[in-house]
This record gives structure tokens, C-alpha cells and sequence, in this order.
């Protein structure tokens, strides 16, 4: 399974995008087109080197997936579909979701949380569900990084 780390997978997660007509109504917001600094030196190899990366305007979603929003979409479509990855690592330890008789839940007073294990598949999936779709990689690092190149904002 391809798993990203848990600070991505949130992040991924909660960066469900809509049209501007649902702004005002599910808490997205918008994130200026213009150029940014994307990537790093010093980093590992997947990373460098930075480079100037333009986007266009674009919505995200400005609060991050919870368990339980979580939960009601496994609930919906399923751990996985027919032949494919699993959306969510329910065997983790971090897992805070869980299939009791029958159904997934949110362990008790993690509801509200921000959800982990979640697959790349998940995440997408999850967005599809809502009728968005996750931010593109350079969307997502915009939206993190802002303009003044912040390493870890």
C-alpha cells in the first residue's frame, strides 16, 4: 500500500477543492493564482531543486478531514474497491477508525480529530466522494509555503 506520512495525509485530506459558489458555505478558501518557490536544496532528492512554479487561483478546503467524516465515507464506499488499494491502514496502531459491528466509527473522543492512515487512494477517493478533487502537489505547497518560502509553516 502507498501510504503517505501523517502530516501529508491530513493535509491531503483536508485539501478538498470546490467551485467559488461554496465558499461562503463550507469553509474553503481562495488561494491566489502567482508564482512561488517550490522544492528546496537541502532537502532529499524528490525535493530539489527549487525552482519557481506558477499556479492559478484555486479553492481548499481550510479545515483538515476528520475521523468521523472520515468514517462516514468508509462507511459509504467501502475500505477498498475490487482490485484496488486500500484507502485507509486500519491496522495501524494511529488509527483512530475502526469497523465495529459492521460499521466504521471514530474512536470514542477522537471524533473531531484530524484523521491519519489515510492512503493517497483514500484521500482522493474521499474528495471524489465530495464531489472535489485533492490539490495538485504544487497547489498544496503554495498553499503551505506561502510567498515567503516558509520551510515549515
Amino acid at each position: 500500500m502507498i501510504r503517505v506520512s501523517r502530516i501529508v495525509a491530513t493535509l491531503l485530506a483536508a485539501g478538498l477543492l470546490a467551485a467559488a459558489a461554496a465558499a461562503a458555505a463550507d469553509g474553503i478558501m481562495l488561494v491566489r493564482a502567482g508564482a512561488f518557490w517550490m522544492g528546496r536544496d537541502d532537502g532529499a532528492a524528490d525535493e530539489t531543486p527549487a525552482h519557481r512554479v506558477y499556479v492559478r487561483d484555486f479553492w481548499i478546503e481550510r479545515h483538515k478531514v476528520t475521523n468521523a467524516e472520515f468514517a462516514a465515507f468508509l462507511n459509504a464506499k467501502g475500505l477498498r474497491p475490487v482490485g484496488a488499494e486500500r484507502r485507509y491502514d486500519e491496522d495501524d496502531p494511529d488509527a483512530r477508525v475502526h469497523l465495529r459491528d459492521g460499521r466504521w466509527v471514530a474512536d470514542t473522543s477522537f471524533e473531531h480529530h484530524p484523521v491519519v492512515e489515510v492512503s493517497w487512494f483514500g484521500a482522493r477517493d474521499y474528495c471524489a466522494w465530495r464531489g472535489r478533487r485533492l490539490p495538485t502537489e504544487a497547489e498544496w505547497e503554495k498553499t503551505a509555503r506561502g510567498a515567503d518560502r516558509r520551510v515549515y509553516p
